[in-house]
């Protein structure tokens, strides 16, 4: 028998804790980044333009077609991605 035990009968001791449910839920802050990727992309595919469509007989101007189109595309997406981020800056302002 050890000196330091006070009640050597009580070696078994069950420890019972309460259910979750009883535990008041901690709301933890969500990383918003990925809901606003995903709206982000579904608004990009939704206003997606379709590629211009030329007859066969204007064959020798679909390359400068095409090339028009690409740069048009990548200037809508960096017009898309500069409103995004002024929208951001706007919501972070608004809220000081």
């Amino acid at each position: 028998m050890s000196k330091n035990r006070a009640h050597p009968e009580n070696d078994d001791v069950i420890v019972m804790f309460p259910a979750s449910r009883n535990f008041e839920k901690v709301e933890q802050n969500q990383n918003p980044i990925p809901e606003l990727k995903r709206e982000v992309e579904k608004r990009l595919t939704f206003n997606e333009r379709t590629r211009l469509e030329l007859p066969r007989e204007m064959s020798n101007l679909t390359q400068a077609c095409h090339s028009l189109e690409v740069r048009l595309n990548v200037l809508e997406e960096v017009h898309d991605r500069l409103k995004f981020y002024l929208d951001d800056l706007e919501t972070e302002l608004s809220k000081k």
